[in-house]
């Protein structure tokens, strides 16, 4: 049973129904898209790589033409590396209608947000998808002879690079990963399916430190502190492993947050039940996916 937002007097038109449904105007709306982040980079323990947070999108004043469930598909996040396969992997695409933001990079690979080097390397490259603004950051570079894995970079057009790890030629910790970025202008300061690091969402993972040295903490906005995994949901990169034979951290998936007004009179609702729709004070309803599902108006 799908959940229920609703705001103004509704139409009992049948909207989002099928059955050859008239085509209905949405306008003001306000969309986060958010990729899954990239998994952090396991197995060798000398120098591993944070990954990349999941790029991240808000646009806001946009308009949709509905006719009939639209559906939301939820980036996963990437696995960290292991054993088997010393690099961790890419986050998956987030996409809505038309909409979409690129998954997160492991160590090196450009991504929504690049993923961290390893020893004498180049970060990976954000925004993938040459979005203005930009969806991500840049993973961390080393320094000159540097033995210990970079920050991957922070989501969304307010993240941060991630952050060199070591000192000069000298086996150190690693790096941090990039900060992400706040939602709070879009969909308020406090919700309660925020979830860690409250309106922040998006955080690179932390850079694995050379053997014993430690490694360094995720970015705020869930990125994985290294030897961890992401915050759920968050969009964030996964931690690099810092042990010898160690397993890099997961990312996180990504999410879809939609606001619509309540101006457009209607009743907003989603599937499966695990996604919610949350009324706000001003009449608003925020259609908000942790699960790929289907946006539904009626």
């Amino acid at each position: 049973m799908p959940l229920l937002g609703t705001f103004g007097a509704g139409s009992g038109k049948g909207f989002g129904q099928g059955g050859g449904a008239v085509a209905l105007e949405l306008s003001e709306l306000s969309i986060l898209v958010l990729a899954g982040g990239g998994g952090g980079d396991g197995f060798s323990g000398t120098a591993n790589a944070g990954a990349g947070a999941g790029g991240m999108r808000i646009l806001t004043c946009q308009a949709l033409t509905y006719s009939d469930a639209l559906p939301v598909v939820i980036g996963s996040g990437g696995a960290g590396g292991a054993t088997a396969c010393r690099n961790g992997c890419q986050g998956g695409d987030t996409t809505f209608n038309c909409l979409s933001a690129s998954g997160g990079g492991y160590g090196r690979v450009p991504g929504g947000s690049g993923g961290g080097s390893g020893h004498q390397g180049t970060g990976g490259t954000g925004n993938i998808g040459s979005y203005s603004p930009p969806e991500g950051a840049n993973g961390g570079s080393s320094g000159g002879g540097c033995y210990a894995g970079s920050g991957g970079g922070g989501g969304g057009a307010c993240g941060t690079n991630g952050s060199a790890g070591g000192s000069g030629s000298s086996p150190g910790g690693g790096g941090p990963g990039g900060p992400g970025s706040p939602v709070a202008s879009s969909f308020g300061p406090t919700q309660p399916f925020y979830g860690t690091d409250g309106a922040t969402f998006a955080g690179g993972g932390g850079g694995g430190g050379y053997n014993v040295f430690s490694g360094a903490p995720g970015g705020t906005g869930g990125g994985g502190n290294y030897n961890g995994n992401a915050d759920a949901n968050k969009g964030g990169g996964g931690g690099a492993s810092n042990t010898a034979c160690g397993t890099g951290g997961n990312g996180s998936d990504g999410r879809v947050f939609i606001k619509v007004p309540s101006t457009n009179g209607y009743t907003v609702s989603v599937t499966p039940g695990t996604n919610t729709v949350v009324p706000q004070p001003d009449g608003s309803v925020i259609a908000n996916f942790s699960v790929s599902g289907c946006f539904i108006v009626s």
